[in-house]
């Protein structure tokens, strides 16, 4: 037999998440530890995201390539340089964020 569920509604769940909450620190001051499952699902989005720039970075460098030089000398290209480096800078911070979760 399953178990009954204990709230009718997921905002039920939720509101009594909530004044669980309110109980331990009503104030609000200190905020209680987050489950580590919360950690892990960041570090995950956040490597998820790491690989979608990283993506994004080899498919524009690759687009990069294919451009004349004349391009890469004009106004559009230098703008396009510039974007590919912010963007790599972005994935730097990013893959540090990841090695450092795993530390």
């Amino acid at each position: 037999m399953p178990t009954p569920r204990q709230y009718a509604t997921n905002a039920a769940r939720q509101a009594a998440y909530r004044a669980r909450g309110r109980m331990i620190d009503p104030a609000g001051g200190v905020p209680t530890p987050l489950p580590v499952a919360v950690y892990r699902r960041w570090t995950v989005l956040t490597g998820q995201a790491h690989g979608i720039l990283e993506r994004v970075v080899g498919e524009m460098a690759a687009y990069g390539a294919e451009r004349t030089d004349a391009w890469h000398d004009s106004e559009r290209g230098e703008r396009f340089s510039e974007r590919v480096e912010v963007l790599e800078e972005v994935l730097d911070l990013l893959h540090d964020l990841t090695i450092g979760d795993h530390r």
